[in-house]
């Protein structure tokens, strides 16, 4: 009778140690997935690479659908990175860049740009504002 409740209790807290290990297995595995989350991401990520060859600093904006989307001030005769956020990885938005010059009340917009997550948005502002240019390269 007592070896019967000693098997028992053994297979009770075998059964409960199994029970309460199982989500610590599990809770490293969810971390390694998340580590690998950040790469993907990162993979996903729309970047514009901004050239600044005008002589005045420039506002630049990103625009899809209405959106607009502040990225950041590039000062002059200088390069910026901005990453853009990740509703514009999707292709059905039609995305420009556009920039101000700062005190200056004309403008410059890159062509519609059909874009995919993982895109790099090489942008060169030049100083006559009508001879900047675009190029977008495909990550892979």
């Amino acid at each position: 009778m007592f070896a019967d409740r000693s098997r028992n209790v053994r297979t009770v807290v075998l059964t409960l140690f199994l029970v309460l290990a199982t989500p610590v297995v599990t809770g490293a595995q969810s971390q390694e997935e998340q580590s690998d989350e950040p790469t993907d991401r990162r993979r996903a990520e729309i970047t514009a690479q901004v050239i600044n060859n005008h002589w005045l600093d420039i506002r630049v904006y990103a625009v899809a659908d209405g959106r607009t989307h502040r990225l950041g001030l590039v000062t002059s005769y200088t390069n910026d990175e901005f990453k853009l956020p990740s509703w514009f990885a999707d292709a059905s938005h039609n995305t420009q860049l556009v920039a101000y010059p700062v005190g200056s009340r004309s403008r410059v917009a890159t062509p519609i740009l059909l874009l995919v997550p993982g895109d790099i948005i090489e942008w060169r502002v030049e100083n006559n504002l009508r001879l900047s240019n675009v190029a977008v390269f495909t990550t892979g």
